[in-house]
């Protein structure tokens, strides 16, 4: 597998500094970061990032579906969404829009490795939390 280059869309702090362990941990993966939502800053950046990980509380609701639609169109990058939200609808609609992969905050870090992994070898990946609360076993998680 080759190097993995990733860029982390988040405001809050505490996630990126637990995110920087992992990153140190984990030296298949480049990851980059980013605090303020830019999608044409995003489209001009010449490093093609495979992987856009999107985490929800940095935007507001009716600008996330518009992030995912404009990241779509940055070099056939995958998505993932790192969420705090609980609502099985919400689930539902993200999957309308292509996301590769669900990972819910609740859980351990060592998840959104895994699923950056999956999703970077072409497969959908929603961590155990997003199915249950789906009731459906969208992916499998070990």
């Amino acid at each position: 597998m080759g190097k993995i280059k990733s860029i982390f869309l988040s405001c809050q702090p505490a996630v990126l500094q637990a995110l920087m362990a992992f990153i140190i941990n984990n030296p298949f993966l480049a990851m980059d970061f980013d605090d303020f939502i830019n999608t044409n800053k995003l489209k001009n950046n010449n490093k093609n990032y495979n992987i856009v990980i999107i985490d929800d509380r940095a935007v507001k609701n009716e600008e996330l579906n518009q992030l995912i639609v404009d990241v779509s169109v940055v070099n056939e990058v995958k998505k993932v969404v790192f969420t705090s939200k609980t609502d099985k609808n919400y689930f539902n609609l993200l999957t309308n829009f292509c996301i590769d992969g669900i990972i819910s905050a609740k859980e351990e870090l060592s998840v959104l490795e895994k699923a950056v992994v999956k999703v970077y070898e072409g497969e959908k990946y929603f961590s155990e939390f997003i199915n249950k609360i789906t009731n459906s076993k969208i992916t499998d998680y070990d």
